[in-house]
């Protein structure tokens, strides 16, 4: 190999990036920051949770490609088993990922040049490490499969590109064992894509250089072939997104987060903020190089001037003389990455959204520039060392051009030497920026080992609830993703996220969190403790006040709800009593149908002693208890004397006038038409959608202002004034939608409020019968109207309720003093009312609005003629639970774990319990009816645990496969050669 045979060269290889990574860690202590969290500091768990397809964290939640860093966590938690600590473990991670990255480049420089000098070779590994692209979007980012994928891209990429040339499909095998090493890389699915839009455009550029129809069967075969090979060898982990896609929550995730307007909206946003074409040209994430305090060295002007040398260098080569096939090839995939990394930006914009609109699997390249970027700096630093080795400038141009690289080089490098690259101002108060030196404080490990010999798989809220993020005060602080699941070894809810049917149920908490009915619902999650961390900065991150909390909780603690179990640092555990506090599995006692997804408002309708075991669902699954039924549209505040206008009628012409857009040309004027020419490239200026929107209200006051003045103060002319009040027309139904959407709690509220108001009285002052026209259109819109007014009430609030089972219903939620009206006639709430089958307005005379629901007793007998023995957790994946039943009439099994519709529960005989059986209930969790009579055992099984172990078989024989089948050949050809 010639890089062994290159000392010199070896020697830089490993030393360099290990002086670099003593320096970064001279501290002795891990980093993280952002979305990356801290998976080193509790590695052995992020192993546990990639070996499983269901991880218990949070409410459960399955892990999908995360299985994808098996092996990567695998091999890290054997070096903690060893004893390594945890920043040596990342130590070893980072090294491994810049000496890696260096071999692969190494390698690709002397396939594409085989004369090429080990000062080339230098240049190229040290751009590759050190530039722009890298600095902002893998380590100032931070994300491990991104460092990981930028490791082995080089190495992937010579591969490929060496059979694509030497015709050779024996290469695809150890490509494809090299891939299933990195696979960690491919947790985001956009870094597969990444990698086959590079394959896929150096096999075209072969394809178009060689012309030849021979050759255009074998690289068709040979990138198809190397996307099975990379299914089959990957496979363990390529199966759970099959696995998901026919699973109960895939319609929910698609649609959240792969809407078509929204994800073209987000590319326009981030293609203009990114994908400028100059920013692509030299590399730069201008939300980075504008947002952090070290990166001004990228805006400094001699630098921004040497950081287009690289593409410059490649266009000049391209140009000057015959270039090799072999660098055609790769000159056309650095054009077309160039194109795609712009996104939607110019030129040939309109190309990219058009490909983004048609091709579905084009949605997860919402921030091109952030993705294509990670590939297009490959034949970046390739094409731009090799050219200054090309190029035929004379030698001393030439060795200009070297030096001049070599400082470009050197001035990237300086971020990386001082440590700033690992800095960042975001999450943090201004003025502060701190690097990713993270140590998390002792107590932390105290509360772990007291939860995890306590808590025996039950779960811990921690508190204060909100958002993904979190900003920790510790001495070294940390900001980014919240941080509990990955310190706490036992199941924690310490955030809110998106996920399906969980998102509703924290979303719940955290609106409580600070009252003491949200203890009620905790039961139903399988909570036993509340964490309360003071260590977290709550006013950046918008929390409750700790304080506030910890007065809750000693209410709770008087009443003897709760009780305090352990205290450390910064950090209280309480206990629930039992209470409050419901196993994992139970069996209903009660069942109550409900049309509403707030777990704690469900329960607040309820005595404790009422809801001790029971279950909540939407579906006609089965006999009810209760019924409760919610507002259908939620509730609205009808007002017959609305004071929406503000009154200037006090106020001078004068005043008014000033309070509105200047007006110094009307429509007569000769100037107007540029006055409109010159609105339309200012609105065109606005950045946002909020700062259009107030630009647009500012215009329709200066259309006011124009008929205002075209009535007082010019010769009257009908048609000109007719035109004016047409266009002041056009505009206010143009942004009714806005005015609606900011009826009130908005910043843009005020402001609606106040132009209208000015644009009534002026039209009051001059008799146009735009005054009432207004008021008549804006309040007819924002203003509902019920079906049935009450007449002798000027305000009511207004709640409408579709009701699906007739019978008698209580009214619950509303206090006594308030007079209620059932489709506009007066009730007396005291007594049960008789509903039929259809929609009903309840008007409830009011001053705030209140939580009121119906309630249908059914009356039922209780039966309780099941008693679940226990339960046995095997793994994540599977349970065990012993039931004694003494009939065979239905009941609910209810197990509190996250809905997925691939949870499977069998019977002691291996039956399956039919799906159909399978019920989401307590708006989250998974419950199934079981009519068996007798003593017996249930096996609750997460069904993807098995695929995932199928395809680790497939995947592990498949690459044993592979490496037998390339020694073979190799010693069979090294035979046939001596």
């Amino acid at each position: 190999m010639w890089l062994l045979k290159n000392k010199l060269l070896l020697i830089f290889l490993l030393l360099f990036p290990f002086f670099l990574l003593l320096w970064w860690f001279k501290d002795g202590m891990i980093k993280g920051v952002g979305e990356s969290g801290l998976p080193f500091y509790n590695i052995a768990k992020e192993y546990l949770h990639a070996s499983y397809t269901w991880s218990p964290n949070a409410l459960g939640n399955s892990t999908y490609t995360t299985t994808s860093g098996n092996y990567f966590y695998g091999f890290f938690s054997f070096l903690g088993g060893l004893g390594l600590p945890d920043y040596l473990q990342q130590f070893t991670f980072f090294y491994l990922a810049f000496v890696l990255s260096g071999i692969g480049i190494v390698n690709l420089c002397k396939f594409l040049s085989p004369q090429i000098e080990k000062k080339y070779v230098i240049l190229a590994i040290l751009f590759y490490w050190f530039n722009p692209i890298v600095a902002f979007n893998i380590w100032n980012r931070f994300l491990n499969n991104f460092i990981v994928f930028w490791a082995i891209l080089p190495i992937a990429f010579c591969l490929f590109i060496k059979g694509l040339v030497k015709r050779s499909f024996l290469i695809l095998l150890p490509l494809n064992v090299f891939l299933f090493v990195g696979a960690y890389a491919f947790s985001s699915f956009a870094l597969v894509l990444n990698m086959y839009v590079l394959f896929s455009f150096a096999t075209l550029g072969m394809i178009l250089m060689r012309k030849d129809l021979r050759y255009l069967f074998f690289a068709v075969k040979y990138f198809l072939l190397s996307v099975v090979l990379f299914a089959l060898s990957n496979f363990w982990w390529i199966s759970q997104i099959f696995s998901f896609s026919a699973s109960s929550n895939y319609n929910s995730v698609v649609s959240n987060f792969f809407s078509p307007d929204g994800n073209l909206a987000i590319l326009t946003d981030t293609s203009s903020r990114l994908g400028n074409f100059v920013s692509v040209l030299r590399l730069i994430h201008e939300d980075f190089a504008n947002g952090l305090a070290w990166a001004g060295v990228y805006k400094f002007f001699p630098v921004n001037i040497l950081s287009f040398l690289p593409v410059a260098l490649i266009i000049v080569w391209s140009l000057s003389r015959e270039v090799k096939e072999i660098y055609k090839v790769l000159i056309f995939v650095f054009i077309v990455l160039l194109f795609l990394a712009k996104g939607s930006n110019p030129p040939f914009g309109e190309s990219f959204t058009v490909l983004f609109n048609q091709f579905s699997v084009m949605q997860v390249f919402r921030n091109p520039f952030e993705k294509f970027s990670l590939v297009l700096i490959l034949p970046t630093v390739i094409l731009s060392v090799i050219a200054i080795k090309e190029i035929s400038f004379g030698r001393i141009i030439s060795k200009i051009s070297y030096l001049i690289f070599f400082i470009l080089i050197l001035v990237y490098i300086y971020p990386f030497i001082s440590g700033n690259v690992l800095s960042s101002n975001a999450g943090f108060r201004d003025g502060i920026t701190d690097d990713y030196s993270v140590r998390v404080p002792d107590y932390y490990d105290e509360a772990n080992k007291f939860l995890y010999e306590n808590a025996n798989h039950q779960r811990t809220l921690v508190l204060p609830l909100g958002g993904e993020g979190m900003t920790y005060t510790w001495d070294y602080p940390y900001s980014g993703v919240e941080l509990s699941n990955a310190i706490f070894d036992t199941p924690v809810i310490s955030f809110n996220t998106t996920i399906p049917y969980y998102y509703e149920i924290v979303k719940s908490i955290e609106n409580y969190q600070n009252q003491q009915i949200f203890l009620s619902a905790l039961r139903y999650l399988n909570v036993k403790y509340i964490l309360i961390r003071e260590d977290i900065d709550y006013e950046l991150r918008g929390l409750v006040n700790p304080e506030v909390l910890k007065g809750n909780i000693e209410k709770l603690i008087g009443a003897g709800k709760i009780k305090p179990v352990f205290s450390a640092g910064k950090i209280k555990i309480y206990e629930l009593n039992e209470d409050y506090r419901l196993p994992k599995f139970y069996i209903a006692e009660r069942r109550v149908k409900v049309n509403a997804n707030d777990l704690i408002l469900i329960e607040s309708f309820f005595e404790d002693s009422q809801l001790q075991r029971s279950y909540f669902s939407s579906d006609d699954d089965y006999t009810t208890d209760y019924e409760l039924v919610f507002s259908e549209e939620g509730s609205y505040l009808y007002d017959k004397e609305s004071k929406y206008f503000l009154n200037f009628s006090a106020f001078d012409v004068e005043e008014i006038l000033l309070r509105l857009f200047h007006v110094k040309h009307l429509p007569n004027s000769f100037f107007y038409p540029f006055v409109r020419y010159k609105e339309l490239f200012e609105l065109y200026l606005q950045k946002d959608s909020d700062s259009k929107a107030i630009f647009k209200i500012g215009l329709l006051g200066k259309r006011a202002v124009e008929i205002y003045k075209l009535k007082m103060f010019d010769s009257l002319n009908d048609d000109i004034l007719g035109k004016a009040e047409k266009d002041y027309r056009l505009l206010f139904y143009e942004l009714l939608p806005i005015f609606k959407s900011n009826y009130e709690g908005t910043p843009l509220s005020g402001l609606i409020r106040q132009s209208l108001s000015l644009h009534i009285e002026l039209f009051d002052r001059i008799d146009s019968p735009l005054a009432d026209e207004l008021r008549r259109s804006f309040i007819d819109l924002i203003v509902k109207k019920p079906k049935y007014l009450v007449e002798q009430e000027n305000k009511f609030y207004v709640y409408k309720f579709n009701v699906s089972s007739k019978g008698k219903y209580d009214i619950l939620g509303v206090a006594k003093s308030n007079k209620v009206y059932l489709n506009g006639s007066l009730i007396d709430v005291g007594k049960s009312v008789y509903f039929e089958e259809e929609e009903y307005e309840i008007a409830v005379a009011s001053e705030e609005r209140e939580n009121i629901a119906l309630l249908k007793n059914n009356e039922l007998p209780q039966k309780t003629s099941t008693l679940i023995v226990d339960y046995v957790y095997v793994n994540p994946t599977e349970y065990k639970v012993r039931i004694s039943k003494k009939d065979n009439e239905q009941e609910i099994l209810v197990f509190s774990e996250l809905f997925d519709s691939r949870w499977h529960a069998y019977y002691h005989d291996n039956k399956l319990i039919d799906t159909k059986k399978h019920l989401k209930v307590n708006i989250y969790a998974n419950a199934w009816i079981i009519d068996r009579a007798g003593e017996y055992e249930i096996k609750v099984i997460y069904t993807p645990q098995k695929i995932l172990e199928i395809g680790k078989k497939i995947s592990l024989t498949t690459v044993a496969g592979l490496l037998i089948i390339y020694v073979f050949v190799k010693i069979k050809k090294r035979r046939y050669v001596n």
